[in-house]
């Protein structure tokens, strides 16, 4: 049952991906530490960036001009964040983002909504020993919805690489347990496949 349950974000995903993939172009890969705001929950991510859409448009002031580049993007993500023998998650999830970029300028901005799919496995049962270790006995899977806001800015350093922070709300929206609301920190490092 969780097996299917983990797969089937992936069925709603797989469309809008089909749909769009002649106009998507492979722009960047990325890999960030991402973890809840807590003192010893630990994760890590994974994306892969798409370009849909792109524009420039020139803003005039003072008779100086300069460039912004717009860009509508899709990024399918893995991620992994828990806390040793407390709980650990498995999370599915595609952003749908606006970003935006002077041109001739470093640094960017963007602004996206994420729709994943979230297994938190929870310890049940805890058992702390004399030694200071600990022993879980059972664990209980919950699976959740997760959609999300998120920002994120990011400064390319050299022509194909790049660091990048970001922030994101999330509320988890289980199936048979009560929602919770999540604040997400990331720290990461991007690779350009394709220059924009």
């Amino acid at each position: 049952m969780v097996k299917r349950q983990f797969f089937l974000p992936l069925l709603f995903l797989f469309p809008l991906i089909t749909h769009a993939q002649n106009k998507l172009q492979l722009t960047d890969i990325s890999a960030s530490y991402f973890a809840p705001f807590a003192i010893y929950d630990i994760g890590a991510k994974a994306g892969v960036g798409f370009s849909y859409w792109k524009w420039d448009q020139i803003k005039t002031k003072k008779e100086r001009s300069k460039t912004v580049v717009h860009q509508v993007y899709f990024e399918p993500q893995l991620a992994y964040f828990g806390n040793r023998n407390y709980y650990y998650s498995l999370l599915a999830n595609l952003e749908t983002g606006w970003k935006w970029q002077t041109q001739g300028n470093k640094s960017y901005s963007s602004l996206s909504v994420g729709l994943g799919y979230l297994n938190r496995s929870e310890a049940l049962t805890l058992t702390a020993h004399l030694d200071g270790s600990y022993s879980v006995a059972e664990w209980e899977n919950r699976p959740a919805f997760l959609p999300s806001l998120n920002y994120r800015w990011g400064i390319q350093l050299y022509r194909s690489f790049g660091l990048y922070t970001g922030l994101s709300y999330a509320y988890q929206i289980y199936f048979q347990h009560t929602n919770a609301g999540l604040l997400f920190f990331e720290l990461g490092v991007c690779y350009a496949l394709s220059q924009s």
